[in-house]
C-alpha cells in the first residue's frame, strides 16, 4: 500500500514538472532516461544511473556555440518538507551530480548534440523538490543553502527548485499569457552572450536553466503591436527592492520598451504610490521613469485600483 502511495505520488509529481516544463519552453523533453555509469566509486548496484528527464538547447546566456545539457531530477511528496532538510537534499545532490559526471561518456551523448554548430557542451542538474503538503510559498532553498560539503564531492552546478520558486515561477507566467497577445524571457548581457548580433537572440521562448530558480524573471511582451518589458519579482515591494529592481529594469530596458512593468506579489497602489515617486526621484533618466507603472502579479481588490 505504501508502495503504491509513493509510486502514485512520483508518477503525479512528474506529470507536475512536465506540464511546467511546457510553460518555460523546455519541450520534446525525454523522460525516463538512463546514463552509463563508468565511475567505480559511485558504489551503485546498477551499472546505470536513472535520470527523470532530459533536455538540450543551445546557450543564449553563455559563449556562442554553446550547448546546455539539462539533466532533471523529480522528488514530490505528500508530506510536508522535513524540518532539518539538508542531509535528504545532500542525497538528491550527490546522486544527481553522479549522474551528470557520467553524462559525457555516456553510449548516447553523442546522438543528443543539436544540429546548430555547436562547438562546446556543458551539464547541468535541476532537482524539483515539490511537497503538496507544504505552503505554495514554501522556501526551503533558504535552509539547505549553507550546507558543510564534508564529502568534498565536485557538485558541479546544479540549480534548486521548491515550492517557492516554482509558484513564483508559474503565477509570473500565467499573468503573462492573461496580460499580453504574446510574450517571452528576456536574454540579458552577461558578458558572454550578444557578442554577435547576426547569431544571438536578445529573447526567446525558451527559459535559460540560469532563470530556473530565479526571483526576478524579465519578460518582454507585445500587445496591440506595442512592445513592453514586464519584470516580475519574488519579494514583498518596499523602497529598497524598488531602487534595485529599476536600476536592473533600466539596464535591460534602454530605449525600446513602450512601457515597463515592475510586478510585486504584494503591490498595493493605495499605499504604495508616494514610495514609487520618491524612489523614481533617484533616477535622472525622465524618459526612462515616466514609462515605469509599478503593479502587482497577483490579482486582488486592490489591484483594481492600479492605473
Amino acid at each position: 500500500m505504501a508502495g503504491e502511495k509513493s509510486k502514485n505520488s512520483g508518477e503525479f509529481g512528474e506529470k507536475i514538472i512536465s506540464n511546467f516544463l511546457q510553460l518555460i519552453g523546455w519541450s520534446s523533453l525525454e523522460e525516463g532516461i538512463t546514463i552509463d555509469c563508468v565511475h567505480e566509486q559511485h558504489n551503485r548496484k546498477s551499472e546505470s544511473h536513472g535520470i527523470d528527464g532530459y533536455y538540450g538547447y543551445k546557450s543564449e546566456l553563455l559563449k556562442q556555440h554553446t550547448q546546455e545539457d539539462i539533466l532533471i531530477s523529480v522528488k514530490h511528496t505528500t508530506n510536508e518538507y522535513p524540518s532539518s532538510p539538508t542531509s535528504l537534499f545532500k542525497g538528491f545532490l550527490k546522486d544527481i551530480s553522479e549522474g551528470m559526471e557520467c553524462f559525457p561518456y555516456d553510449s548516447k551523448y553523442v546522438d543528443r548534440k543539436i544540429p546548430q554548430n555547436i562547438q562546446e557542451r556543458k551539464t547541468f542538474g535541476v532537482i524539483f523538490w515539490i511537497s503538496q503538503a507544504s505552503d505554495d510559498t514554501r522556501d526551503i532553498i533558504a535552509d539547505v543553502s549553507n550546507f558543510n560539503n564534508t564529502d568534498k564531492i565536485d557538485y558541479g552546478p546544479v540549480y534548486l527548485v521548491d515550492n517557492n520558486k516554482l509558484n513564483f515561477m508559474l503565477r509570473s507566467i500565467r499573468y503573462a499569457q492573461k496580460t499580453y497577445d504574446d510574450y517571452q524571457f528576456e536574454y540579458h548581457f552577461t558578458g558572454f552572450n550578444h557578442t554577435n548580433p547576426a547569431e544571438s537572440r536578445e529573447c526567446g521562448k525558451i527559459l535559460p536553466v540560469q532563470l530556473i530558480n530565479t526571483n526576478i524573471l524579465p519578460i518582454r511582451a507585445q500587445q496591440d503591436g506595442k512592445d513592453y518589458l514586464a519584470v516580475f519579482l519574488n519579494e514583498n515591494f518596499s523602497e529598497d527592492s524598488l531602487k534595485r529592481s529599476l536600476g536592473f529594469t533600466k539596464m535591460l530596458a534602454k530605449a525600446w520598451p513602450a512601457q515597463t512593468f515592475v510586478l510585486y506579489p504584494d503591490y498595493n497602489h493605495l499605499y504604495g504610490k508616494n514610495t514609487v515617486q520618491r524612489v523614481k526621484k533617484n533616477f535622472q533618466d525622465e524618459d526612462f521613469t515616466s514609462k515605469v507603472v509599478v503593479g502587482s502579479y497577483n490579482e486582488n481588490i486592490a489591484s483594481l485600483g492600479r492605473n
